[in-house]
């Protein structure tokens, strides 16, 4: 599924500079509006990044980091939910809520601080590897001495917007599913609900997703170079930023969903439908191992 990412990355990073008609002494407004409207399809953008290739740029460190970091995530998230269920004795519904929200934020934040120097590096690189990237300069030597210098610090630094942007979805996802299951579903119903509550979580927070891709890559103005550093700035201020761009037809909201085809195909139809097996491989494992340890 990274090439899936790949291209949301790129077409995310690729609404401004790189989607602009450059300039051309023969083109007019007409020619300059219609090359702007070529991309409001998503499946332009999509078919256009496809075909130029280095589809796994950035994936050997998301690699060696997903597995401990998914397996933080959900060992501190089983941990935690234990542990309040101790506390609280007999809890109700409600609480019962509470405790899934708690146990998921708790362990999305932790794996998040374990797996973001991972993030921003792979997410700099499938940028910088598109084929409207204005400058590659991970390519030359300069370029590689400042990248391998500051990509980790820098990326620490950007944490906090991380964990502001990825946690809406889990969150979400889990409310509803929360919300939607009732615990006697056969295993048809269950994924068929639980890829249509991904799809929906996914779409609904593409504008955070957005957020994040430009936070860690564009620093200059030109998020097309992908290696050049994030900017630093907080969530609502790069959002306010991409929706006063002109690219996807300058219709401002419609620049917080770039990407959202792609997201929606990696987290609805491509992973959740995998759910199931990954549950009940996780639970085999935490039954035998994990939770023994905290007994």
């Amino acid at each position: 599924l990274y090439p899936l990412t790949t291209i949301k990355a790129r077409i995310q990073a690729s609404t401004t500079k790189a989607d602009k008609p450059q300039p051309n002494n023969n083109s007019n407004n007409t020619n300059n509006n219609n090359n702007n409207n070529s991309d409001i399809s998503p499946i332009q953008p999509f078919k256009r990044q496809f075909t130029a290739g280095k589809l796994y740029a950035g994936i050997l460190p998301t690699l060696l980091l997903s597995v401990p970091a998914s397996g933080l995530y959900f060992g501190i998230r089983d941990v935690t939910k234990r542990q309040l269920t101790r506390a609280l004795i007999t809890p109700s519904k409600q609480d019962d809520v509470f405790i899934a929200l708690a146990g998921a934020l708790i362990g999305k934040i932790i794996s998040l601080a374990v797996q973001t120097p991972a993030t921003a590096y792979s997410l700099r690189r499938q940028v910088a590897t598109a084929d409207d990237a204005i400058d590659d300069h991970y390519d030359t030597e300069e370029g590689r001495e400042t990248t391998d210098t500051n990509w980790w610090l820098d990326s620490w630094g950007q944490l906090p917007a991380i964990i502001i942007t990825d946690v809406p979805y889990l969150i979400l996802r889990i409310s509803l599913s929360l919300t939607l299951f009732n615990g006697d579903e056969n295993i048809g119903q269950y994924e068929l609900v639980n890829i249509s509550v991904a799809c929906f979580c996914a779409f609904v927070t593409t504008p955070f997703d957005v957020a994040r891709t430009r936070i860690l890559v564009d620093s200059d103005g030109d998020p097309s170079n992908g290696l050049d550093g994030g900017t630093m700035e907080g969530v609502w201020i790069t959002m306010q930023k991409v929706m006063e761009e002109e690219g996807g037809g300058g219709k401002g909201l419609q620049n917080l969903f770039a990407g959202w085809l792609e997201r929606v195909a990696y987290f609805g139809i491509g992973s959740a439908w995998l759910d199931p097996i990954r549950v009940l491989g996780y639970l085999g494992i935490r039954d035998a191992v994990l939770l023994y340890w905290f007994d």
